[in-house]
């Protein structure tokens, strides 16, 4: 998964290179989006968690939520 992540965010870096301001929105709320995920599954790989970790994993999985409709265009 971390290598993904380090995948993913050089292919959004390269894609935000001379974009429109609407386009770079668009990118922004995507790479939110992946990161959210990406946050939320890391996490939940912990052997034991606390009400902290419990708050990250709820912080992360809304922010998903609140993002992904960027995805359903495609």
């Amino acid at each position: 998964m971390r290598n993904l992540v380090k995948v993913i965010v050089l292919c959004f870096a390269a894609a935000l290179r001379h974009l429109s301001a609407v386009e770079c929105l668009i990118f922004a709320k995507a790479l939110t989006c992946v990161r959210s995920i990406v946050d939320f599954t890391l996490m939940s790989l912990y052997k034991s968690h606390t009400n902290e970790t419990i708050q990250y994993l709820e912080q992360y999985i809304n922010a998903f939520d609140d993002q992904q409709d960027v995805f359903k265009e495609y």
